[in-house]
């Protein structure tokens, strides 16, 4: 166990509900309140037309197809971004959520789309979906893989935190009656990092801290948005810090330590994470459009994720 606490045996952190797997309910990809038979569509001829799009989801998400769409519709026309991306971009990104199980309403925290303004080849400006996944889906896909028997993620705050050995991994906390910048008002109590810890049922634990510095340079480096003072970095830092953290955890451990047909939506999650498609077809290319400088994964744990979606075609799944 590489988490300690001063001053006492057993760790706070790893008693947050927030994140952990035992408290996460399942992440419905249908919304059953959409009024199905009003909310349009999105039919378009770049995508093939109306009949193709609908085959498409029918084959990922058979019976929910319908509704999915319609709650795609819904999510669009409340979006005037999204209204001005290419509708392929929109019905791509939908499609991975879709073959994911995780619901696109982005106030359940599960998994988004979203609009990004991108600059063509002829110096004009265009704008296209890509699809963005929280904290709480890397959550989800993992306890669907019945093999992880505690998952946390969490802030840590300047008045919890003594230390951090990263030779050791042991995270040193002060005693929780010290305690108060957790409960402070949103926003009020200063967040020095990011901390994700995960046990699997076989025994195997695994976690992995980040400080605020660490995040933010992470954030600098990868996303062009954030550069620029735009996107979910710059409104949602302290949930892209928790993803950050969690993401890269599950990316060099989570999927080596468990099967790897369990693996699959996971690898999915971290690959797909971000990325703008060509097509809704099984082999539609994509690119990230936010990350000027690669995939955030490092070239081992990229070998892993792509032998890992390799398995999905002998299981007769999609593989995006």
């Amino acid at each position: 166990m590489a988490l300690k606490k001063k001053n006492t045996e057993n760790s706070e952190l790893q008693q947050q509900p927030e994140a952990s797997v035992e408290n996460q309910p399942e992440s419905n990809p249908v919304d059953t309140n959409v009024d199905v038979e009003n909310a349009a569509v999105i039919p378009d001829a770049q995508c093939g037309g109306e009949d193709k799009v609908r085959r498409r989801f029918a084959e990922v998400l058979d019976k929910y197809a319908n509704s999915f769409m319609s709650n795609l519709s819904v999510v669009v026309s409340k979006s005037n971004g999204l209204r001005n991306c290419e509708p392929l971009s929109i019905v791509s990104a939908a499609v991975i959520a879709a073959s994911m199980n995780l619901s696109i309403d982005p106030n359940l925290g599960y998994a988004a789309i979203v609009p990004y303004k991108k600059k063509n080849p002829t110096g004009t400006h265009s704008h296209t979906a890509q699809l963005q996944l929280m904290w709480k889906a890397y959550v989800q896909l993992a306890e669907r893989t019945g093999q992880y028997a505690k998952l946390i993620v969490t802030e840590v705050y300047k008045d919890e935190f003594v230390s951090y050995n990263p030779f050791t991994e042991e995270l040193s906390l002060t005693d929780k009656s010290q305690w108060k910048m957790r409960y402070e008002p949103e926003g009020k109590g200063e967040i020095v990092g990011y901390y994700a810890y995960f046990k699997l049922t076989a025994g195997f634990e695994k976690n992995m801290y980040m400080s605020a510095m660490e995040i933010e340079r992470h954030a600098k480096k990868y996303s062009k948005s954030y550069r620029l003072g735009e996107g979910n970095w710059v409104t949602d830092f302290k949930d892209m810090g928790k993803k950050t953290v969690l993401k890269l955890l599950l990316g060099k451990y989570g999927m080596l330590s468990i099967d790897q047909q369990s693996a699959i939506n996971i690898a999915k999650a971290i690959k797909y994470d971000q990325a703008s498609f060509s097509g809704i077809e099984e082999d539609a290319e994509f690119e990230y459009l936010d990350n000027d400088k690669g995939n955030v994964n490092s070239e081992a744990n990229n070998d892993r994720i792509s032998k890992t979606l390799s398995l999905i075609k002998p299981q007769g799944e999609n593989d995006f």
